[in-house]
């Protein structure tokens, strides 16, 4: 049986690493929920709420929060967390 990992990204839509890292999730086939902070200020909150920070791009795979842009390091974090 396949499980569908949940995944959410924070983002903001001009933010270049918000970007990144849905494209790079794209090519993990999953279905993404991608959740703009300046457009609803309930967003906002519960990024806040989410990591504690306004920072973006937030990405919660199964509730383990990853933040920051894509890197090698990030890249590791999410694909770990998208096999676990």
């Amino acid at each position: 049986m396949i499980v569908l990992k949940k995944v959410i990204v924070y983002t903001a839509p001009d933010c270049p690493h918000s970007k990144t890292i849905l494209e790079f999730l794209k090519t993990k086939n999953v279905e993404i929920e991608e959740k703009c902070i300046l457009t609803d200020p309930k967003v906002r909150e519960e990024l806040k709420e989410v990591s504690g920070a306004m920072a973006i791009p937030v990405t919660v795979i199964d509730g383990n929060v990853i933040v920051g842009g894509l890197d090698r390091r990030i890249e590791r974090r999410l694909t770990r967390a998208l096999e676990g």
